[in-house]
């Protein structure tokens, strides 16, 4: 593949992946004391992507620029849910679970109010 400038948001999405197989027997992250392979992150985010895109598929196809919102603590699942996203083409936006419900409920319409708005789908 070309590295030129028109490849890059192809090769910024999957550079990661293609590092994962290269080194998967290699430590790929280690966190609070837990560690996860190249070749068990690149199987997990495999996993996730194809659960995103088969049991989400009608609403990604409704909304352009999908946001999808994760609202856990510092993990390893929050780095494997990011990537998830990622290679999925969505975009990622990180949730303060230490936030109150109600915050994170303005967060979350206010960024869905203004999609749906452009998208002229009604709200419920």
């Amino acid at each position: 593949m070309s590295k030129g400038v028109g490849s890059a948001p192809y090769s910024s999405r999957y550079d990661y992946i293609e590092k994962l197989i290269i080194n998967s027997q290699k430590i790929s992250i280690e966190l609070d004391e837990q560690c996860i392979s190249a070749s068990e992150l690149l199987y997990k985010i495999q996993c996730l992507s194809l659960y995103l895109l088969n049991e989400c598929d009608d609403m990604m196809k409704q909304m352009h620029n999908t946001i999808i919102y994760q609202c856990v603590e510092r993990s390893i699942e929050m780095i494997i849910g990011m990537f998830t996203i990622f290679t999925c083409g969505l975009v990622y936006s990180a949730l303060n679970p230490q936030d109150t419900d109600q915050r994170l409920e303005i967060i979350i319409r206010g960024r869905f109010i203004c999609d749906t708005t452009y998208l002229d789908i009604p709200i419920h």
